[in-house]
């Protein structure tokens, strides 16, 4: 604004070609191009907040008029109306009672609107500048503090949403969080566990003889050295296998644990019973299937050897019957 009693006060006025123009419009569209008309725009302007409640009072009276049917020509004679009225209000020490007395002395702008149209365009006037004149008059009067962002702060996009029908139930999804961290400690462990086997295979340096080392010594043996010898491999050897079997022992115990763990965690019943765990060692299923397949042979031995005892029990039935036939 150039000054608070005078609001841009260098802009042109419209004619009856802006106004068909505008009119049409849909309200952004039109305070744009009403903007335009009147060489102010951009009509949102950051650097001058007033200009837009400017533009859209000018737009109000201009749907107003052309809402009740009023002609192109008396339409502009409104737009000049208002924007001399608006003028007038922001005088300095200007009171409500002054604002009725400029409306009387500016009537002559609308003079040529009929006595009907006189009286609808008093009542927009009365029930939108006289019955709030001093939101208009503040508003038009006091500069708007520019409010500019000083903060600089990174948003994060969120993630394509999945389709509805490939979600899943919240204790479904907490259920499965709990047992993938667990078969991820569980995972871990046996890594490790593979690690360290794999390190003893590797360096088997000890301090104890070997094999190569027994090849090695002179013959013939003396008793005590081969003696020595040979305890001195064993125990190398025992050594070394204990190492193995304790690494192989914890594996076994952290598998066995973390299947605890996952077997304590509550299952949703929507999942079905959970599925059961095999045994690493086949021994019981070989136990099984060798006592079920001696049980199957002594039951067909047990068979054969009473098959010709009820033969032979059915052929003297049958000659019994047939003597005391002859009888």
């Amino acid at each position: 604004m150039e000054s608070a009693e005078n609001p841009y006060s260098g802009n042109r006025m419209l004619s009856e070609s802006d106004i068909k123009e505008i009119v049409p419009l849909p309200a952004d569209r039109a305070k744009e191009l009403l903007a335009q008309k009147l060489q102010l725009d951009p009509y949102l302007d950051p650097k001058d907040p007033q200009k837009a409640p400017f533009i859209t009072f000018l737009y109000e009276n201009i749907a107003f008029a052309a809402d009740k049917g009023f002609p192109w020509m008396h339409i502009c004679c409104i737009v000049k109306f208002a924007h001399e009225f608006l003028k007038r209000i922001l005088v300095k020490d200007h009171r409500l009672a002054d604002a009725i007395t400029d409306f009387k002395e500016k009537s002559e702008i609308i003079a040529p609107l009929s006595d009907r149209h006189k009286q609808q365009y008093t009542d927009f006037v009365y029930q939108t500048v006289l019955c709030h004149y001093s939101l208009y008059k503040y508003v038009f009067s006091h500069l708007r503090e520019v409010v500019c962002p000083k903060i600089t702060k990174e948003v994060e996009v969120p993630p394509i949403v999945p389709r509805l029908h490939t979600g899943k139930d919240i204790v479904v999804w907490d259920y499965q969080k709990k047992v993938e961290e667990v078969e991820a400690k569980e995972a871990e462990a046996a890594n490790a566990n593979k690690a360290a086997l794999s390190k003893l295979k590797e360096g088997k340096s000890t301090t104890h003889k070997t094999l190569k080392d027994l090849m090695d010594e002179p013959t013939p043996y003396s008793k005590m050295s081969l003696t020595e010898l040979v305890n001195d491999i064993l125990k190398g050897y025992l050594e070394e296998k204990e190492e193995e079997f304790s690494v192989i022992v914890d594996a076994a115990a952290d598998d066995l644990t973390y299947k605890f763990e996952k077997t304590a965690i509550a299952r949703p019943a929507v999942l079905g019973p959970p599925k059961r765990f095999k045994p690493r060692s086949p021994v019981g299923t070989q136990r099984a299937s060798n006592s079920n397949s001696n049980n199957s042979a002594r039951g067909t031995k047990s068979q054969k050897e009473k098959s010709p005892r009820s033969a032979n029990s059915r052929s003297g039935r049958a000659s019994g019957t047939s003597a005391a036939s002859k009888r």
